[in-house]
Formats: C-alpha cells, sequence, structure tokens
C-alpha cells in the first residue's frame, strides 16, 4: 500500500529470501506492531546478521497521505540511519523530492544524508588537458560511446563519426539505457534487412519506429523547458523488450523467405542448401539462386545448379567475394581450391553425399531415397529402439 509499514515489511520478507530459513515477515507483520516497534526489530536483524548495506529502490512510490506526510518519511529514514547504524542508500525518481525536500528544513536534512542526482550525459566534445597539453580530456558521453561502438555486430563496421555521434545523441538525449537500446536494435535491423552496417538514416528509422513510447520525454529534454521537463519527472523509460523485436525480425525474415521460395517454385531451398556447403556469402547465394529461378523457372536442378557454379566462378563474382572478405568480421577463410562440378562427382568417395546426388540423378530417383537404401539414413521405428 505504499506505506512506511509495508516498507518494513518488505525489509523482512528481502532478509526471509537471503537467509531462507527465517520467518520474520510473518513474525512480525501479522502481529499488528506499529512503525516503531518495527524500526527496532529491523535493528536487531541488521545487527545480529551483520547486514552491510540497505538498499531502498521506488522511494517515490511511498504514498505522503497513508504515511503521515513527508516529515514523518524524512524522520523515519533519519532514525533508521540512526538506530540501524548501517549505511542506507535511497533510489528514486526526481519525484522524490517531494518526499524528501518539501520545505527549507527538510531539504537541509535530506543534504545532510548525502545526496547525488544521476542526469543524463551532456554531448561534450573532449577539451585540452591544462596539466598536459598534449593530452585531451574526454567527456563521459564520449568516452561510453566510444567503447559501446566497439561491439558493432554487422559486417560492416562503420567509424564513429561526429555525425553519427551527435545523431545518437539527438534520439537518446544522453539516457544511459536508451543509448544502448538504440545501438542494439538499430544494428539488429541492420542485419535483418541486409544493410549490414549504421547510418544516420538508420538510427532516425529506428528511433521513429521502436522507440515511440519515449517521443514526448525525449521531446521535453530537447526543449530544455524546466516546465516541460517536470511533467515528465516521474516517467520511468518504458521498457523496449529487444528479445522480442529479435523474435518479431526473425519471423518476417523467415515469413520473407517461405513467401520467396513458393514464388519461386520447389527447386529454391534445394539450391541454397545445395550452395552453402560451399564457401560462398549466404546473401550471393541467395542473390543468383533467386535471379537464376526468375531467368529460367523451368529449368531442371542439375541445369540451374550448373549455371549457377558458373556465374559464382566467374571473374566478376571473384572480385565481389573479395570485396566481401575485406569487409567482413571473423570470415572464415576463402579456400583456393577448385569447385568440383556436378559432372564429376561420381569420382568422388562411395560415401561422399555428392556421389549420392550423382547417382539419384542417373537413376531418376530421390536422393532421399537412395540414401535410405543404402542405410545411411536412421530409422526412428527401427526394432532398435523398442
Amino acid at each position: 500500500d505504499s506505506s512506511l509499514k509495508n516498507l518494513c515489511s518488505n525489509f523482512f520478507r528481502a532478509v526471509d529470501l537471503a537467509l531462507g530459513d527465517t520467518n520474520f515477515e510473518h513474525r512480525f507483520t501479522r502481529s499488528r506492531l506499529n512503525v516503531n516497534a518495527m524500526l527496532q526489530q529491523m535493528k536487531i536483524i541488521a545487527n545480529n546478521y551483520s547486514i552491510g548495506l540497505l538498499i531502498i529502490d521506488e522511494i517515490q512510490h511511498l504514498n505522503t497521505k497513508k504515511s503521515g506526510g513527508a516529515e514523518i518519511i524524512l524522520n523515519f529514514f533519519v532514525t533508521l540511519v540512526n538506530v540501524a547504524s548501517i549505511p542506507i542508500v535511497m533510489i528514486g525518481t526526481p519525484k522524490a523530492n517531494e518526499i524528501l525536500q518539501e520545505d527549507l528544513r527538510s531539504a537541509r536534512r535530506s543534504a545532510g544524508l548525502g545526496s547525488l542526482i544521476w542526469e543524463p550525459m551532456r554531448n561534450e566534445a573532449p577539451t585540452p588537458d591544462l596539466s598536459t597539453p598534449d593530452q585531451m580530456i574526454i567527456s563521459e558521453w564520449y568516452a561510453f560511446t566510444n567503447t559501446l561502438w566497439q561491439y558493432q555486430w554487422v559486417q560492416q563496421p562503420a567509424e564513429l563519426t561526429d555525425e553519427l555521434r551527435n545523431t545518437w545523441y539527438y534520439y537518446t538525449q544522453g539516457i544511459p539505457d536508451l543509448v544502448v537500446k538504440l545501438f542494439c536494435l538499430m544494428q539488429i535491423h541492420a542485419i535483418t534487412i541486409g544493410l549490414e552496417k549504421i547510418t544516420s538514416e538508420l538510427f532516425k528509422k529506428v528511433y521513429e519506429e521502436q522507440l515511440q513510447p519515449v517521443h514526448d520525454i525525449l521531446d521535453a529534454l530537447r526543449s530544455g523547458n524546466p516546465t516541460r521537463i517536470a511533467r515528465y519527472s516521474d516517467l520511468t523509460i518504458p521498457q523496449v523488450q529487444i528479445e522480442e523485436y529479435v523474435e518479431q525480425q526473425r519471423f518476417k525474415a523467415a515469413l520473407k523467405t517461405e513467401i520467396q521460395r513458393k514464388d519461386l517454385g520447389p527447386h529454391y531451398s534445394t539450391l541454397i542448401g545445395m550452395l552453402t556447403a560451399f564457401d560462398y556469402p549466404a546473401a550471393t547465394i541467395e542473390q543468383y539462386v533467386t535471379s537464376t529461378l526468375k531467368r529460367y523457372p523451368n529449368e531442371k536442378l542439375k541445369t540451374l545448379f550448373q549455371h549457377i557454379l558458373d556465374v559464382l566462378d566467374s571473374p566478376v563474382a571473384e572480385d565481389k567475394f573479395k570485396q566481401h572478405q575485406t569487409t567482413t568480421l571473423a570470415r572464415k577463410p576463402r579456400t583456393s581450391r577448385k569447385v568440383m562440378k556436378p559432372e564429376e562427382w561420381k569420382s568422388t568417395e562411395a560415401n561422399d553425399l555428392r556421389n549420392f546426388f550423382s547417382q539419384a540423378q542417373e537413376k531418376e530417383v530421390d536422393v532421399y531415397e537412395l540414401l535410405k537404401s543404402s542405410h545411411y539414413l536412421f530409422d526412428p521405428t527401427s526394432p532398435v529402439l523398442h
């Protein structure tokens, strides 16, 4: 009920959860003790179990009416510090100032407890270090973004320019939670659509599509108007579910592939699977398979496969591969061995999948049935399992 008594109950519950074999919440909340009596029990528990630090989060939710007013709440915290004799950290949104600094006397007492206002980072450029002329003093914003920028997952990592950094700040206003989430969401989007790089336009697109709940808050911060900012003093940043966004993007990509597969005929998935075994970039495989099927929609699988291999082995495609390799991180080295053409698959070893595929083409049977009859596929209905 957001009262001081409920705060004490939460303390007993937290101790019970930490220790596991106590029952303080039941003992002290069901006995109808008043707040002062609970405070004494908190002191005893803190001393008996050597509690080194008490953290009280979301203190802005304390109800001043149910607790007897802001002065009563402040007296409670001061008494708690004195009685329990342990450090106490109170965390809350700016609305907590209504409790801790309602009047001048309360402001002085709360300041005596010690306070720190955690503001958004400021977009400040590095400044010269007067003590060391050759050195620059890096601002918190620059240090934070420089470190975060190292974690680019896209295939074409970009340099963090002033334009990108300023755009990043504009759409997050230096709020750490949003800075990290926009960075993650933007890369997920870039990878999903095949862009594979970070741009200023991408910052804007992802901000407009995925961070709509915080637009009003950020607009107020950009205005610098204290009156507008005060309207959102108690608003927490809405949770952006990155995992849910990733699943949505995966579903969209899978749906797009499925639609494309159906439009291009039954050979699409087979060709993609066969070519993936070779060391060609996935995006290139999809591009050439799609264009080939559109150009030759009625050709046989073997002819289509041979045509795509010829294109992939051409000098033009090879130049594209080299360019792709120079811009891809953690890419496996491309082997220089010659790719064996389908008509040469007969010469492979008997247990080579390509050999089976060649036999299936000659016998005009399904390669699955050939593998099954050769006992290379395990039968789940086999008596061995029973």
